[in-house]
């Protein structure tokens, strides 16, 4: 296979494959590299074009707080709310939009958290630079502390595949920046 893949090639980098049990430790390296995830596959499978059982993509994913400075309004697949939206500070003390969150919720979640977002409701939007790809905001005093695993920053700042995990009572909004490029 070595020989397919010519050394000076840009695109596609060869990596040799690992034997055994050491996926735990190389999944591990691959994340703190940065890189997206890892594939594995069953060592007595043929390779065969497609998906199947025998291939894995385990991604690498991260977590991190963020404030909510809004949410969009529930709709009719769901109760509630739709999707909330999330800031950090950035060195300036200035909150940065990151993007939104609509997943993670299960009913019960999202009818405790709308109450909390019904409390800090406000007409003055928190951010300084609104985002323009969201059309019905209602906006929220930056008060709401929420936990969200995703996979990645985008290039322009905002999260790839973010999924809710909880609430956050043990931080204050000051301390909520951004941990992890």
């Amino acid at each position: 296979m070595r020989t397919l893949i010519p050394l000076d090639n840009k695109k596609l980098i060869f990596s040799s494959h690992l034997n055994g049990n050491k996926g735990d430790i190389f999944f591990k390296k691959a994340c703190k590299k940065g890189l997206e995830g890892i594939v594995s596959k069953k060592r007595s499978s043929p390779y065969i074009s497609g998906r199947n059982r025998n291939w894995l993509k385990i991604k690498c994913s991260k977590r991190q707080e963020f404030l909510v400075v809004g949410f969009t309004p529930a709709n009719k697949n769901r109760h509630y709310f739709a999707s909330l939206l999330l800031a950090v500070h950035n060195n300036k003390k200035k909150l940065l939009y990151c993007g939104k969150v609509g997943t993670g919720f299960n009913e019960n979640s999202l009818k405790n958290i709308r109450k909390l977002l019904n409390k800090y409701k406000t007409n003055k939007a928190p951010l300084k630079v609104l985002p323009t790809s969201i059309d019905e905001v209602i906006w929220v005093v930056p008060k709401i502390i929420v936990e969200v695993q995703f996979t990645e920053w985008t290039r322009a700042g905002a999260l790839r595949h973010p999924s809710f995990k909880g609430l956050r009572k043990d931080k204050s909004p000051s301390e909520i920046i951004k941990e992890s490029k």
